[in-house]
Order: structure tokens, then C-alpha cells, then sequence
């Protein structure tokens, strides 16, 4: 019994942890949102930062980046020109200056 409740507690974080987990494709089709990276932060939907840790990628915002194909996650096509973007995002290097915006929340769910 107590190998069946850390098993389902197991799965239950392993599922939940996959909230911002990016996968990086290359055509349109494969896309499920569109970004431009912009130069400053306030220019941008959202200020994002990139994390080293799959745990931390439950917070919007942190992404945290697969480095395999087919993965659980969102499909991020970057994108040349801003008029083709769904999202502008910032990179920032510090976690605790992560916004995100409406527009944002609606293609990240």
C-alpha cells in the first residue's frame, strides 16, 4: 500500500511539472505559438527565464527547455520578424524578474 501512494505522489509532480516544459521546432505547421525575442523588457508580453532545473518550470514564466523531440510541452517556433509573432518574449537572467501578461497566459496554458 505505501508503494502504490509514493508511486501515484511520484506521478502526480512528474505530470504537473511539465507546465512551461519548451520544445523548439523549426516549421510552421509543427508550432503551437509563434515567438520574437525582443531587446527590452518593455517591449515585451513577457519576461521569461530559462532554467537548468525541470522543477523550477512550474512557475510561468520559467521555461525549462527539452532537449529531446517529442516531448510533453509547448512548440515554440522563433520567429524573424515581430509582425509574425503570437507572443514577444524577453530572456532575462534572474528568476525573480519573470511578468507574463494575459496574451501570454492564453498561448502558455
Amino acid at each position: 500500500m505505501r508503494k502504490l501512494a509514493v508511486l501515484i505522489a511520484f506521478l502526480c509532480v512528474y505530470l504537473t511539472s511539465n507546465a512551461q516544459t519548451i520544445n523548439w521546432v523549426e516549421m510552421k505547421y509543427q508550432a503551437d505559438v509563434n515567438v520574437y525575442f525582443v531587446n527590452w523588457r518593455h517591449q515585451a508580453d513577457a519576461v521569461v527565464y530559462i532554467t537548468p532545473y525541470r522543477s523550477y518550470s512550474r512557475e510561468e514564466g520559467v521555461w525549462w527547455v527539452s532537449k529531446g523531440h517529442y516531448q510533453k510541452g509547448v512548440k515554440v517556433r522563433i520567429v524573424k520578424y515581430k509582425h509574425q509573432a503570437d507572443v514577444l518574449v524577453y530572456l532575462t537572467e534572474w528568476r525573480y524578474q519573470v511578468r507574463v501578461n494575459d496574451k501570454y497566459k492564453k498561448y502558455f496554458k
